[in-house]
């Protein structure tokens, strides 16, 4: 919603901080945001269990409301911290920009008669002329593959959460009090999975650690289905909800600095920036999954998680093969353009 900055965020991530430091800022930024996811769950099932409509007679403090006046007073909190003490830090392609603008001028008073100091020609104004560097599909294949494993990454995990609640009331009879506790205690499991990442990120390429979560989510995609036994129990689908849930989120954190360092900086710029286009594309995923999640539980419950999970696997594949062969252009740029 409009509470939502991801895409600046990203930009700020971009910007702030080096090559090196990108993948562990990215990370950092990742483990905040599904904390916050986790958090949410958790409240709700606090709610549940401490408010109770006979208990009470007021309108305003009900379990329907409950939840959204603790989010008013969260958003209220964090608006005073972020008027106050929030600064907008400098954009590092700005003062690039700059800089080449003063040179140019510089440039520019070294000329005699139409040329350069070198003999390099100049145009009919005097301005030095820039020949454009022509690119083709190849040199944008790092920001597709990257644009498409995160759109896979989303969708398998706005898959794997809106089905938890149906999945397990049906295979385990859970209330939505167990529910919401479980979804908390994943979200906990990214502090550690978060700073492996970080810490692996100073002796690794994120290329690397892109292919190898890769194969991670798509084992627990295999692991969480129905198709090896009559009975589905409870550590099989704990386990399995573990590892997808903490290697879609892993994953984003370098498959982000891996974008940050392969996009060109001109697309930086503008309304349609990069950090836009990849909360599009996240978004999307998610939309797409829940779409997908309806019409896989249309047949009914007994078909949904062998379906919607065994789709997540195709998918989950063709990233890895997208990934996989493209292995060579994932590389980031010499220089930012």
């Amino acid at each position: 919603g409009f509470g939502s900055a991801r895409s600046i965020n990203r930009r700020y991530i971009a910007d702030s901080f080096s090559r090196r430091e990108r993948t562990a800022a990215s990370a950092a930024f990742v483990t905040a945001g599904a904390l916050g996811m986790a958090v949410g769950p958790a409240v709700a099932a606090l709610l549940e269990f401490t408010v109770h409509d006979e208990d009470t007679e007021s309108l305003f403090w009900q379990v329907e409301n409950a939840p959204g006046w603790i989010m008013f007073v969260v958003w209220s909190v964090y608006l005073v911290f972020l008027i106050c003490f929030f600064h907008d830090p400098p954009r590092r392609h700005k003062k690039q920009k700059t800089s080449v603008e003063h040179a140019g001028e510089k440039q520019a008073l070294l000329t005699n008669n139409g040329k350069e100091a070198n003999g390099d020609p100049l145009d009919d104004n005097g301005a030095i002329e820039i020949v454009k560097e022509q690119r083709t599909i190849y040199d944008y294949i790092a920001v597709i593959v990257t644009f498409i494993v995160y759109f896979v990454l989303k969708l398998v995990l706005e898959s794997s959460l809106s089905s938890s609640p149906m999945i397990s009331a049906h295979y385990f009879g859970w209330t939505g009090k167990i529910s919401g506790m479980f979804l908390a205690i994943l979200g906990l499991l990214l502090l550690p999975a978060n700073w492996l990442v970080s810490y692996l990120s100073m002796s690794y390429e994120d290329r690397e650690l892109v292919i190898v979560i890769q194969v991670v989510m798509l084992i627990g995609c295999l692991a969480v289905m129905n198709i090896y036994s009559d009975i589905y129990t409870v550590p099989q689908y704990v386990v399995a909800s573990v590892i997808i849930f903490v290697s879609t989120n892993a994953l984003e954190g370098p498959n982000m600095s891996l974008l940050s360092k392969t996009i060109p900086r001109s697309w930086s710029e503008g309304f349609f920036n990069v950090g836009l286009l990849a909360t599009e594309a996240g978004t999307l995923g998610r939309a797409i999954g829940d779409v997908l999640l309806t019409a896989c539980g249309a047949a009914g419950m007994e078909s949904l998680l062998n379906r919607i999970f065994g789709l997540m696997t195709v998918l989950s594949m063709i990233g890895l093969a997208l990934s996989y062969r493209f292995y060579s252009f994932l590389v980031p740029k010499e220089k930012d353009d």
